[in-house]
């Protein structure tokens, strides 16, 4: 517990700690603010940006920052009942495969690998077939995170 004085008194008034699931949907939060004023639109020479899994009921959002063949990147886990905990990403691109892995939060260690499965002005990621068959999207053209 938090212990607060009341303004103009000298009465205490208790409030109670954020369990960790509100943390994490504060932060969470925090994270989606942050993801909706990015513009930057990724494209096939430089994905930093925010990428989005989709317009599903769950998915996930991750910006990634991308520094020569270098990927770093954070997100979140979306869906009906909230975010969860967010997670960060790095990885690599290299001829035309973005290999990722994903930590923290409830986000497997699992490497993912996706390559391009629509380029051009709908630009789409696909992971790969077999192993991993979801897609990642540019966030702002499925208009994912609007205001």
């Amino acid at each position: 517990m938090s212990v607060l004085l009341c303004s103009g008194c000298q009465r205490e008034a208790m409030r109670p700690e954020l369990s960790a699931f509100d943390r994490d949907q504060l932060a969470a939060e925090s994270l989606a603010q942050a993801f909706v004023s990015d513009l930057r639109i990724p494209s096939a020479s430089n994905l930093s940006g925010v990428w989005t899994s989709g317009p599903n009921l769950g998915g996930y959002d991750i910006q990634l920052e991308q520094r020569a063949d270098a990927i770093d990147g954070r997100g979140y886990f979306w869906g009906c009942t909230g975010y969860s905990a967010p997670f960060t990403v790095n990885g690599a691109y290299k001829n035309g495969v973005l290999s990722l892995r994903f930590s923290g939060g409830s986000a497997s260690a699992e490497p993912r690998e996706y390559s391009f499965a629509q380029a051009g002005p709908n630009l789409t990621l696909q992971g790969t077939p077999g192993r991993n068959n979801e897609r990642l999207f540019r966030a702002h053209d499925i208009r994912r995170l609007e205001k």
